[in-house]
């Protein structure tokens, strides 16, 4: 399934807005020391952010795509703080 950002108390637009950094259509991994990259994919009928916590989730998620996306770097708390990544804490 993968990790995503859901903070219990705002919309993840909201959350990658306060505490990410954009970073243009095409990062390149890693992301900066401490952070991870997150994408905002744009489902039509709702979002999802998806956090790319691996180099394989980061190709995954930057291939050729139709849906608008947006990525963000954020820093490792913050993702820790709105997302299910204890499935994923091997990466963390």
């Amino acid at each position: 399934m993968g990790c995503y950002i859901n903070p219990p108390t705002e919309e993840k637009e909201s959350f990658l807005n306060k505490h990410g950094t954009r970073v243009g259509e095409n990062p390149v991994w890693p992301a900066p020391e401490g952070e991870m990259y997150v994408v905002l994919v744009d489902n039509g009928p709702f979002t999802a952010a998806a956090v790319a916590y691996s180099e394989e989730e980061f190709n995954v998620f930057s291939a050729p795509d139709p849906r608008p996306t947006i990525w963000y770097s954020v820093p490792v708390d913050k993702i820790k703080a709105a997302s299910n990544w204890e499935t994923y804490k091997e990466y963390f």
